[in-house]
Order: C-alpha cells, then sequence, then structure tokens
C-alpha cells in the first residue's frame, strides 16, 4: 500500500530555506536602515518597523516565488492571486470581516472591557 503523506514533506522540505530566505531580506532591511540586527533591546522608530516588515514581506513573496515557479513549475497567479470576481470577494470577505469586528467590539462592550472617560477630536 502507498502511503500519500507527501503533503508534510513538501511542507517540511519548504521551512528551513523560507526561514532564510526571509531572514537575508530582513537582513537586507536592517541594513539599509543602519540598525544592528542582533540587538533585540535596540529602539526603533514605528517606520523602521514598517521598513522591516515590508523587506519580510518581500521575503514571503520570494520564498512563495521559488517553490512554486521553480519547484512545482506552476505559475505563481495558481495562489489566488487573480483578478478574476476580485470585486464580490472584496465586498463578501470585507463583509465577513465588518461583522466579526463588530461583533467582538460589542461583545467585549457588553462585558465592561471596553470603557469610554472621554472622546477628543482634534
Amino acid at each position: 500500500m502507498k502511503n500519500n503523506n507527501t503533503g508534510w514533506i513538501r511542507v517540511l522540505r519548504f521551512i528551513l530555506p523560507y526561514l532564510l530566505i526571509t531572514a537575508t531580506f530582513q537582513l537586507t532591511g536592517c541594513l539599509i536602515l543602519g540598525i544592528d540586527p542582533v540587538d533585540i533591546d535596540a529602539e526603533k522608530t514605528s517606520f523602521q518597523d514598517l521598513v522591516i516588515v515590508f523587506f519580510d514581506l518581500l521575503g514571503v513573496f520570494a520564498s512563495l516565488w521559488v517553490f512554486i515557479v521553480r519547484a512545482d513549475n506552476e505559475k505563481f497567479l495558481s495562489l489566488g492571486f487573480q483578478t478574476k470576481h476580485f470585486f464580490e470577494e472584496f465586498g463578501s470577505g470585507f463583509g465577513i470581516g465588518v461583522r466579526a469586528i463588530l461583533s467582538g467590539y460589542f461583545l467585549l462592550f457588553g462585558l465592561n472591557e471596553i470603557q469610554y472617560d472621554r472622546i477628543h477630536f482634534l
């Protein structure tokens, strides 16, 4: 009987290169900003955090591209980046997200976990 559990093997083969690629991109972002990547306690501004996270995102896309295009011989758009039916799916996804956030907000407000002292408009 043949074992068809090759999905886990593929995931394990993806993890180490993913970590190396994203770490390389984050290191590049740190070096561009002039931040010491080894010092975890270093003070960073919001802009520096944004740039590092952006480079992390680039590393994720690079990892996906390597494994989808090079290893699987698939098109990158096969991951679901097509624009077909975009507005229909965007509307339903946005609606589901708004309902989830509002239900969480009203639940926390009903449990007195959210309280307002005042509202200050600038």
